[in-house]
């Protein structure tokens, strides 16, 4: 056979390759659109950039590896995307507005868990106490698919003697390994007295804390 003229083997491996690469092309294209469609909701084209560029962020790439729930990832980035949007007060209550409408109250308590720090912070308390990665993804998801029962988000308008007897009968009643308060601007002081009513009332959790000058973390833990 002429050098000239390929060989079958040659042109079934070139074919082979051609198809390979068109097939790995159409599967990332493919996947891509997929992303975007789960966004199409926000409409807002600038918005929707943003979200893109959480995907690319250090925190991100630690809630990727914890979280696999497909629900849970998109509202990782909503709330991602919303502390970015923070000083931006129209965008954000825009952002706010879409999650809640497509998601409802829970994915929105979700997406600002993430905003907050709240999650990113659990990761850190939990991850030196867990042996398996798989654990630990079901111990955040669980947290965030009963946002509701785990987290106590305190409004500036919530009576302090009504969320100590609503802390007090959750633990009572569900007896959590974690229940977390989160308080910012006037709420703060409220959750800074209501944990240490707390503290007084039940001698088997122990609380610890994350805060900044507008914001707290309380995270009050049951003892072993």
């Amino acid at each position: 056979m002429s050098d000239d003229i390929p060989s079958n083997s040659d042109v079934l491996a070139g074919i082979t390759k051609g198809v390979l690469e068109h097939t790995e092309e159409k599967a990332i294209a493919w996947v891509e659109r997929f992303r975007n469609h789960e966004l199409v909701f926000i409409e807002d084209p600038g918005t929707i950039n943003l979200v893109k560029k959480q995907r690319k962020s250090p925190e991100w790439r630690i809630l990727n590896e914890i979280v696999k729930d497909k629900k849970l990832r998109l509202l990782a980035q909503m709330g991602l995307t919303l502390r970015e949007l923070e000083n931006d007060q129209e965008r954000t209550q825009a952002l706010r507005n879409k999650i809640h409408h497509k998601h409802g109250r829970d994915g929105l308590h979700i997406a600002e868990a993430i905003q907050n720090n709240i999650i990113s912070n659990f990761i850190g308390l939990e991850s030196p106490k867990i042996g398996e990665p798989v654990d630990l993804t079901h111990k955040v998801e669980n947290l965030l698919n009963n946002i509701g029962k785990y987290i106590v988000f305190i409004g500036p308008e919530d009576k302090e003697e009504v969320l100590i007897r609503r802390v007090s009968i959750r633990l009572d009643a569900d007896v959590p390994d974690t229940l977390i308060l989160f308080g910012a601007y006037k709420a703060k002081r409220v959750a800074i007295s209501v944990r240490a009513k707390i503290e007084k009332s039940f001698p088997s959790y122990a609380t610890s804390s994350v805060e900044t000058k507008i914001k707290i973390i309380i995270f009050i833990n049951k003892l072993n």
